[in-house]
Parts: C-alpha cells; sequence; structure tokens
C-alpha cells in the first residue's frame, strides 16, 4: 500500500467545503434573501461529498484524468489484505482511466487522501492473454453500450466490464456478468487476473463479447446441419454448447459465432459461460446474443432482378479495382483476363500471379462468377484453369474475392492449384 503525503489534498477540501457552507448573514451578493441550495443526501456516516473526494484524489494522484467511477465503502471491501488501514475505514474509493488506471481512497470522514493503486476496484485483468485493464461501468444494466464493433443490450441486474484482450485468433473486447464482478474477484489485491482461478457460483453468469479467425476456417463450415440457429443483426449466426472441461467452474457454455460481412474467416463471438443451478441463465445469455447489433447496421442485398444488376455491378467495380491496384508482375495481365460478365469465361495468356510474375507466358482460360452470400456480400469467384502440356498437368486455381453491396472488394483467398512458373 501505497503512502504519500495528504495535506495538500485537505488543505484544499478544508477550503472547498468552507466555500460550500455559503456565506454569513450580510455578505456576499445575495444575503438574507438568497435562495438556499439544496445539500445532496450522504450515504450513512459519511461527510465528505463525492466531489469533494474527487478533487481530492486529483490533487494527490491523478490530475486530470477522467473519473469513471467513485463509490463509498469499507477500505476491505476494496483492498482486503492490506495491513496500513482498518479494514472498517469508511472511504471513497475513486477510480480514474488514465493512461495508468487507478483507484485513489480518500477517508469519507475526514477527507485524507489515503492512497493511489493500480489497478482499480472496478477493475478486471484478462485471464487468457496478457491482457490490458478492464473498465467497468459503474451502473448496472439496462443499458445499451458500445464494445468493438457491437452494440450490446446490458439487461437489468447485469453489468458490463470493458476488457481488453488479444491473441492470435481472438480478441474479447467486454464481458457482462449477473454479480459485481470487482467485488467477487477481491480487487485490486489480486495477482496474475482474478478470472485465472475464478469459480462462478451457482446461479452466477459470464459472457464474453468479441470476435475470432483462424486460418482456414470460414463462415460456411460454422453452419449447423439444420441451418442457421438465428439471425443476429441481419448476419447468420451458429449456437453451439458443451458442457465439459470448461473453465470458471462452469457447467454449460453457450458459444455464439456470428457471421461477419466483410471477410468470410472471421466472425464475432458471443461466448456465456453458466454456474450450476443454471435456470434460465441460458435464456439470459442467449437474450444477450440475439440482441447485439453493429455499429454499421448490415446492408441487405437486393433480391431478384434488382440483385441480378447489383451482382453485375458489383463484378465490374471489383474488378476495376483489382485491375488498378495491380502492377507489372503483381497481377496486372491475370485480373484483365477476367470477363466482367458474371457466368462467362474467355481464353487468354497470363504473365503474372497475384503474387509476382511467372516463368513463362501461360495460356488460360479465365471464368468469372459470382453469387449471394449469407452474410449480405457477394463472393466474386475468379477461376483461371490451364490444359495438359509437356512440361506441366493440366489444374485450375482460384481467387474468391469478397464484394461489399457497395462493390468493395473486402478480402481475397485463393485455392486450388499452383500456377505453373509461379514463384
Amino acid at each position: 500500500m501505497k503512502r504519500r503525503s495528504g495535506l495538500a489534498a485537505v488543505v484544499l477540501l478544508a477550503a472547498m467545503l468552507v466555500g460550500c457552507a455559503g456565506s454569513p448573514t450580510g455578505r456576499g451578493p445575495a444575503g438574507p434573501s438568497a435562495t438556499p441550495t439544496a445539500t445532496p443526501t450522504l450515504p450513512p456516516g459519511v461527510v465528505v461529498t463525492r466531489e469533494a473526494a474527487i478533487v481530492v484524489a486529483a490533487v494527490n494522484g491523478a490530475g486530470t484524468a477522467t473519473v469513471i467511477d467513485a463509490r463509498v465503502g469499507r477500505i476491505g471491501d476494496f483492498d482486503p489484505n492490506q495491513q496500513v488501514v482498518p479494514a472498517d475505514r469508511l472511504v471513497w474509493a475513486i477510480t480514474f482511466s488514465a493512461g495508468n488506471s487507478s483507484t485513489d481512497f480518500v477517508d469519507a470522514v475526514t477527507g485524507e487522501w489515503l492512497e493511489g493503486m493500480s489497478p482499480a476496484p472496478a477493475m478486471i485483468i484478462g485471464s487468457l492473454s496478457t491482457a490490458g485493464l478492464a473498465q467497468a461501468s459503474a451502473l448496472p444494466g439496462p443499458t445499451s453500450l458500445t464494445t468493438g464493433e457491437l452494440i450490446v443490450a446490458v439487461p437489468d441486474g447485469w453489468r458490463f466490464y470493458a476488457m481488453s484482450q488479444v491473441s492470435s485468433f481472438t480478441s474479447v473486447t467486454g464481458v457482462l456478468a449477473n454479480f459485481d464482478l470487482g467485488a467477487a474477484c477481491g480487487l485490486p489485491d489480486i495477482s496474475g487476473g482474478c478470472l485465472q482461478n475464478f469459480t462462478l457460483r451457482p446461479g452466477q453468469a459470464l459472457v464474453f463479447l468479441g470476435s475470432a479467425a483462424f486460418p482456414g476456417w470460414t463462415v460456411d463450415g460454422m453452419k449447423p446441419a439444420g441451418g442457421w440457429s438465428a439471425l443476429i443483426a441481419g448476419l447468420p449466426a451458429s449456437l453451439t454448447t458443451s458442457s465439459s472441461d470448461l473453465p470458471y467452474g462452469a457447467s454449460q457454455n453457450r458459444r455464439w459465432q456470428i457471421a461477419r460481412q466483410d471477410s468470410e474467416d472471421n466472425r464475432y463471438t458471443v461466448e456465456g459461460y453458466l454456474g450450476s443451478d443454471a435456470a434460465g441463465l441460458a435464456e439470459q445469455v442467449d437474450a444477450i446474443a440475439k440482441g447485439v447489433t453493429l455499429v454499421h447496421p448490415i446492408v441487405p442485398l437486393p433480391t431478384g432482378s434488382s440483385g441480378t444488376a447489383a451482382a453485375a455491378h458489383a463484378v465490374v467495380t471489383a474488378l476495376a479495382s483489382l485491375r488498378a491496384t495491380a502492377t507489372g508482375g503483381t497481377g496486372a495481365s491475370f485480373y484483365a483476363c477476367f470477363p466482367t460478365t458474371p457466368g462467362t469465361a474467355r481464353d487468354g495468356t497470363i504473365t503474372d500471379s497475384p503474387s509476382g510474375l511467372i516463368s513463362a507466358p501461360l495460356p488460360v482460360t479465365c471464368r468469372t462468377d459470382v453469387a449471394a452470400t449469407d452474410a449480405q456480400a457477394w463472393r466474386l469467384t475468379l477461376r483461371v484453369s490451364w490444359t495438359v502440356a509437356p512440361t506441366r498437368a493440366a489444374g485450375s486455381m482460384s481467387v474468391m474475392v469478397l464484394v461489399a453491396p457497395d462493390g468493395t472488394a473486402s478480402s481475397v483467398t485463393t485455392g486450388g492449384d499452383p500456377l505453373p512458373g509461379s514463384p
């Protein structure tokens, strides 16, 4: 527990309290006829106001950082293992958001600044990677808030904690809990992250929100045999459940994966872990997942004759973009080979591939196809094939381009045989 002198803060607090007391009769512009200012109701036993405590904390430690939480409690509830201040001492715990997020403790009776700590009582540390600190919302739901690209509705009785947790293939931007996660973890006096060894109690649940990707994974590959589990924010989603070998002592895992419009190998994730005695929790987790919306709403693709025209326009726009960005030796002749009319093919000769020059000119047949995806994007397939020759076997390769409704090519993947003579 770090200690610093609270003298400057006490002097400032005294000045504030004197200023707040008002002017005696006959002094100041209002005089006896001034309308009295209502005094905010303070919690039992508290003398120092929230505003005064924030000033004390700012002067001593946080400077101009933004306050994200301020609550009254016994210091032992926030810092149970410290041995300097009696655990029942009534304090304001004020959490600031800054480069090094911290919580300052201010005595709620005397106004004495006690310490500055990091992380904060309303903070958690990620458990699956070297995560950054998470910033907790000051109040439980119901409310809606933004985390990453998702907008989530926080149900009544749940709390949201913003989180920064990134690994090679996953990221977590927020976690919902139907209990006070800060109190449950005994923060901030922890080491290594409270979630690493955290065990859910009966009736408790955690819901992590984020995204995931994996090489070779595709949206089509996550589609359940019986069809999509739901449409969430206009995008197809699948639900998988498990009940064994789960972290957090959970009795059940409910994993929602939501396709992305702009990438076929990425998805949004809403993953719930349920404690025992989970009656009703599954429905609550599913409702959270199904209530997710996007910061940039999905624009549905047109259908019928309008859809056919839109698909043709997407092909023209995407090919023009690919050709414009290709330079000599990196796909210029390759992309020029493909017709702009979907469902057609033509013969040509290419001297390069998207990855570089090939060793000799190659006679090929280039075919262009386009189809709508379940994620409301166009999948443009560019297939090039070649016949057998003395120096090569017959084969084909394809380039698949995901095209947004406005014609923007958002991702490119290749498959099939190596192009003869390619680097």
